[in-house]
């Protein structure tokens, strides 16, 4: 009779254990999402201090048709998302943006439509525009194919003794804009296609800005990479969005929108 009495002792001690070890566990999980609640509500306090903004969202030819790109294809493109897109709430105030990638170029470091655009990349932001988004365009502002005649014209504007070689379009030589006028030379590049409508600039092979060599005016390649980006910051203006690629991250962000 006694052992059974303390039986039943142990037993009920148990389910007290249990039942406290329940409370516990539901008070220690409402403490848990208090707390995730309110580090979410400083994150986002965090993001909008700091003028994060949402990123933007639409099309970008290099990962569909890569640099075989026509005027035609961006366009046709362009109108097919707008089709897709059209009555999905969720892209509802967001900043919707087609990307005009990789082979609208003359050739690296000549910044011109080539023959594939004929109206010219002015008239297909319009056409962009036209069709509910913000034109994007990408461009290697530091490099020039070795061949291009500006090599040739303007050496002085090169780093001496630097270069790197792509694995596709080859040679290229990297600016020098320690050198004044190599520095007047890209803000130019850079205005002239914002002024054709283009508001986001994808900006690649960054890196090339870095390497070491002979420059007009003596400084490493990190200071070089620094000059580099707050030219482009300047000659694009505040409000157009930049995007960095192949570019590193620490001296980059503070003059970029975004960065990968």
């Amino acid at each position: 009779e006694g052992r059974a009495e303390e039986g039943d002792e142990e037993e009920a001690n148990e389910e007290a254990n249990e039942e406290g070890n329940e409370e516990g566990n539901e008070e220690g999980n409402e403490e848990n999402r208090e707390n995730e609640e309110r580090d979410d509500a400083a994150e986002r306090q965090r993001v909008e201090g700091a003028g994060i903004v949402t990123a933007a969202i639409g099309w970008n030819s290099w990962y569909d048709l890569w640099d075989k790109i026509v005027a035609d294809d961006i366009e046709a493109n362009s109108a097919l998302l707008a089709e897709i897109l059209k009555g999905w709430p969720e892209v509802e105030g967001r900043n919707l943006r087609v990307v005009v990638d990789d082979g609208w170029q003359i050739a690296w470091g000549e910044w011109e439509a080539n023959e594939k655009f004929p109206d010219g990349m002015e008239a297909l932001a319009g056409a962009i525009l036209a069709d509910g988004f913000t034109p994007g365009i990408w461009f290697a502002p530091m490099l020039v194919e070795e061949s291009n005649a500006l090599v040739e014209a303007q050496p002085s504007w090169f780093v001496q003794g630097a270069q790197w070689v792509h694995p596709v379009h080859g040679a290229m030589r990297i600016l020098d804009l320690s050198q004044p006028d190599a520095e007047s030379h890209l803000r130019g590049v850079v205005k002239r296609i914002v002024a054709w409508g283009y508001t986001l600039l994808k900006i690649d092979f960054l890196f090339s800005a870095t390497f070491e060599g002979e420059r007009a005016s003596p400084m490493t390649g990190m200071a070089h990479y620094k000059l580099a980006l707050k030219v482009i910051r300047e000659a694009a203006g505040e409000e157009v969005e930049i995007l960095a690629v192949g570019a590193p991250p620490v001296p980059t962000l503070q003059y970029v929108d975004s960065w990968r």
